[in-house]
């Protein structure tokens, strides 16, 4: 009888152990579960470059980026036919108050919605001057749309404000 209460307890504990493992999940890599969003705001550095691809879980061609009052992708994109169908669909407006990037594949347009504030703002390609770059790598280009491959975002900070920047790095 007391072998079978022996069994009883570790069939138990690997019972519970199982049923943890289910509910709660296993990270293979400490950033595998974090959100874009999330490592944006509370992981990236001042001065350091992210790059997109990264956190490209699906087949992400291209990114853009959509600022403060920006209502929809210039016609230098080659995606922005698709783009512009997609936030006109969804009756996107913009605001002062949030930023977008905006993610193509071959099948569909994704948004992702940022909200401003001085530990989180963005600057537009036409905003940004030679200071904002200075801390940046040599091959760093400001640029709304880019590949996947090739979009970075750099976090700097300017004026006592928290700035990204999209760009590309080839």
């Amino acid at each position: 009888m007391k072998n079978n209460s022996n069994i009883f307890s570790v069939n138990y504990i690997n019972l519970i152990y199982i049923i943890s493992f289910i509910i709660l999940g296993c990270k293979s890599n400490e950033n595998e579960n974090i959100t874009l969003q999330t490592y944006i705001k509370n992981e990236l550095k001042v001065n350091d470059i992210l790059y997109l691809n990264r956190f490209n879980k699906s087949n992400i061609e291209s990114v853009c980026a959509l600022y403060p009052y920006q209502q929809y992708i210039s016609n230098t994109s080659k995606q922005s036919s698709r783009i512009n169908s997609y936030l006109k669909e969804i009756k996107y407006t913009a605001d002062e108050d949030y930023w977008s990037l905006v993610f193509i594949d071959s099948i569909s347009v994704k948004l992702l919605k940022f909200n401003r504030s001085e530990n989180l703002d963005i600057l537009a390609t036409h905003e940004i001057q030679n200071t904002h770059l200075e801390n940046l790598p040599t091959n760093f280009k400001p640029i709304s749309c880019a590949s996947i491959g090739n979009s970075v975002i750099a976090k700097i900070k300017f004026n006592k404000r928290i700035y990204l920047i999209m760009g590309e790095i080839k």
